[in-house]
C-alpha cells in the first residue's frame, strides 16, 4: 500500500509540475553556466592583456638599462682614456676648471645679451643647418627657456691666398647671427615695466650661454677665418639657409607639442636621468658629423661691445 502511494506515475498530471520545474532549472544552470563561461573568458583576456604589458614595460626598462649602462661604461673609458698619468689628470683637471670658469665669468659679464653664433655651413643643406638650430633650441627649453630666435648680422666670405689652388680647404661663406632668447628678459621700451620678476630668467640665460660656452662648439679657427674675411653684400642665399631653418624648426616645435599620444610611463622609462647634459652631448655629436659630412663649421662666443 506504502508503495503505490510513493511511486511516481509519468502518466498521471499531478507530476508535471516537478518536470516543468526541473526543466527551468536546467534552462537556469544553462544561463549561469554561460555567463560564467563568457566572464572567466573576460577576466583571461585581461589578464593576458595585463601580461603583455607587463612584458612591454620589462623590455622598456631594460632597453633603458642596456643604454644606461652603455653608457657609463662609455664615460668611464672617456674618464680613463683622458686620466692617463696622475699627474696628466691633475693637469687636465685644471684646465677644464679654468677654462670652465672662465666661461662661467663671460655669460655671467654679457647677462641678458644675446649669443653670437659664427656658422660656415659648406655643404650642408637648410634641413641639417635647421637641425642644428633645433638641437640648440631644444636646449634651451630643457634649461628653463622657450627657445631661441637667431637673426642674421653679417656676412663674410673668406679671402683665398694667392696660391690657393681654386676649391681647396674653402667651404663658403660665413654667417654670423645673434641669438636671443624668445622668453623676454627685459621690458620693451624704458616706459614698459614687466609684472613677473625675470631674475630667475635671466639666471637661466646665463647658465644656458655657459653650457654653451664650455661645450666642444667653439673653433678659434674659424673665429680668425671670420675676422680676416671681406664683408660680402649679397646676403640672399644666407637669409634663406637661415629661413628655412627657421621654419622647419617652428614646424617641429608644433607636431612636438601636438604629439601627447604616449603613456605617462613610457615618458618615465625614456626620460634622462640627466636631461641636459645628454641633450648638450646630442648637440655636439649633431654638429661633428656634419662636420666630417659636410664640413659644417660652428663657433660660439659672446657679443663683445664695439
Amino acid at each position: 500500500m506504502m508503495t503505490e502511494l510513493t511511486t511516481a506515475d509519468p502518466q498521471r498530471p499531478g507530476t508535471e509540475p516537478s518536470q516543468s520545474r526541473l526543466l527551468e532549472m536546467a534552462r537556469s544552470l544553462d544561463v549561469f553556466g554561460r555567463q560564467a563561461e563568457q566572464f572567466l573568458q573576460q577576466q583571461l583576456a585581461d589578464l593576458q592583456f595585463a601580461m603583455e604589458e607587463l612584458e612591454r614595460e620589462k623590455s622598456a626598462w631594460r632597453r633603458q638599462m642596456d643604454r644606461e649602462s652603455r653608457q657609463l661604461a662609455r664615460q668611464w673609458e672617456e674618464i680613463r682614456q683622458a686620466g692617463g698619468v696622475r699627474e696628466h689628470g691633475v693637469a687636465a683637471d685644471r684646465q677644464t676648471q679654468s677654462r670652465r670658469s672662465r666661461a662661467e665669468q663671460q655669460a655671467r659679464q654679457s647677462r641678458e645679451a644675446p649669443l653670437r653664433l659664427l656658422l660656415q655651413p659648406g655643404r650642408a643643406s637648410a634641413l641639417q643647418v635647421g637641425l642644428i638650430v633645433f638641437e640648440m633650441s631644444k636646449l634651451n627649453r630643457e634649461m628653463g627657456g622657450r627657445g631661441l630666435r637667431f637673426e642674421l648680422d653679417e656676412v663674410r666670405r673668406p679671402v683665398r691666398g694667392l696660391f690657393a689652388r681654386k676649391n681647396a680647404g674653402e667651404s663658403g661663406e660665413i654667417l654670423e647671427l645673434s641669438v636671443f632668447s624668445e622668453q623676454p628678459l627685459h621690458a620693451r621700451g624704458q616706459h614698459v615695466v614687466m609684472e613677473v620678476d625675470i631674475t630667475d630668467r635671466i639666471e637661466n640665460w646665463i647658465a644656458f650661454k655657459s653650457r654653451l660656452l664650455q661645450s666642444r662648439l667653439v673653433d678659434e679657427g674659424l673665429l680668425s677665418a671670420f675676422d680676416k674675411s671681406r664683408v660680402t653684400g649679397d646676403q640672399t642665399a644666407a637669409r634663406e639657409i637661415l629661413r628655412d631653418a627657421n621654419r622647419r624648426v617652428d614646424d617641429v616645435d608644433r607636431n612636438r607639442q601636438s604629439d601627447t599620444c604616449y603613456s605617462g610611463s613610457f615618458q618615465f622609462v625614456n626620460t634622462a636621468l640627466d636631461t641636459v647634459q645628454q641633450q648638450v652631448g646630442r648637440l655636439e655629436g649633431c654638429c661633428e658629423r656634419l662636420t666630417r659630412d659636410t664640413s659644417l663649421k660652428l663657433h660660439i662666443t659672446v657679443h663683445t661691445v664695439r
